[in-house]
């Protein structure tokens, strides 16, 4: 008897993905643009629209969104940091003065950190 299912038994759907990087995709315009999570480096607010920093694009993407609304969508990759900015922690390559410092191959900036946020990131991570 040949079986005709598309997963075998006792697999369930979500298990064959489940290793694989999360992905979401972006509307820019009519186009959705698929971005793994993984390769946000930061957002910035600016008036109406944000702009989606990618660690392998030195453009940003311009989306047409509120920022509490993506930093809610993607807030298991992004921390939040001051009035409109939020960065991906593992592109953080120092914290020092009021200020993170990041680092990608297409990024290289200092970005103010928040006095409530500062105590937030350090209360989170692992000093040594």
């Amino acid at each position: 008897m040949q079986t005709t299912e598309k997963y075998p038994r006792g697999v369930v759907r979500g298990d064959a993905v489940s290793s694989a990087p999360k992905l979401s995709f972006i509307k820019d315009g009519r186009n959705l643009i698929q971005v793994i999570k993984a390769h946000i480096v930061y957002l910035t607010a600016d008036d109406h629209v944000c702009n989606l920093f990618l660690c392998n694009r030195h453009a940003p993407l311009v989306i047409s969104r509120t920022f509490k609304d993506l930093l809610t969508a993607l807030g298991d990759v992004l921390t939040y940091v001051r009035r409109g900015r939020a960065v991906n922690m593992h592109y953080v390559s120092s914290i020092s003065d009021g200020h993170v410092h990041i680092q990608s191959e297409c990024h290289n900036l200092n970005i103010a950190c928040s006095k409530d946020a500062l105590d937030s990131i350090l209360a989170s991570i692992e000093v040594v």
